[in-house]
């Protein structure tokens, strides 16, 4: 990694996570429409929909078909849990509750870890797939400053692990492929991506496994990875 000057991060299951836990937030928020379930319960059944719905990879996708896309993914979350007195009342609800900060959380070490290398002289980046929102949490947690640019699909138009968002922000970052480092908690989104794209890249599991030589088991493990050298010049 010592041709590396750049280094862009993906965000949910990277950076930060849904707190206290998805299946909890939608608990609380149909709780108010009716439908009263364990939080398990739903974290269950959402998991199931997320990973179908985000096993296609969407093109020319805005801010409105994102929304819609949510909107569905909540629909299918729901049915087989039961009914809610207004389905659209409850997905407004929700969609505003997740561009709250007080709904997320950093990962442990993710501001400190952005900071120093910051100071070290790398070029920072977010390249998530997410919308709008993402700037609120951003800025709710203080991180926007860490970044000169954030490449979000929503506003983009496509989502990774297509080839041309990694192209979009490799020419945004006005840089070579192969001195990114893209770091993401997706074998098929951010890895797949990134080796297509040339880029380095590690994944992250957040002390869900043991480190390898591809995986960090933590953020302020990547400092280390880096052997705390600075950015190299291109």
């Amino acid at each position: 990694m010592d041709r590396i000057t750049h280094i862009t991060f993906d965000a949910g299951g990277t950076l930060l996570y849904p707190y206290p836990s998805v299946g909890e937030i939608y608990a609380e928020y149909m709780g108010r429409h009716g439908l009263h379930l364990a939080p398990a319960c739903i974290e269950a059944a959402f998991s199931r929909t997320i990973k179908a719905a985000q096993s296609q990879t969407r093109m020319a996708v805005t801010d409105h078909d994102d929304k819609e896309w949510w909107r569905q993914v909540v629909a299918e979350t729901i049915a087989d849990l039961g009914t809610v007195d207004d389905f659209d009342a409850l997905f407004e609800e929700l969609w505003v509750a997740f561009a709250e900060p007080r709904y997320w959380r950093l990962f442990e070490g993710a501001a400190d870890t952005l900071a120093a290398l910051k100071g070290q002289g790398y070029q920072l980046a977010i390249l998530s797939n997410w919308d709008k929102r993402l700037r609120t949490l951003l800025d709710g947690f203080g991180l926007s400053q860490y970044f000169t640019h954030v490449v979000i699909s929503a506003e983009v138009g496509i989502e990774k692990p297509a080839a041309e968002i990694f192209q979009h922000t490799e020419r945004e970052l006005a840089t070579a492929p192969e001195t990114i480092l893209h770091i993401g908690d997706s074998r098929r989104h951010d890895q797949a991506g990134a080796e297509a794209a040339g880029w380095q890249w590690l994944l992250i599991d957040h002390g869900e496994g043991t480190s390898t030589p591809d995986t960090l088991a933590n953020l302020p493990e990547l400092l280390e990875r880096l052997g705390g050298k600075g950015a190299r010049s291109q």
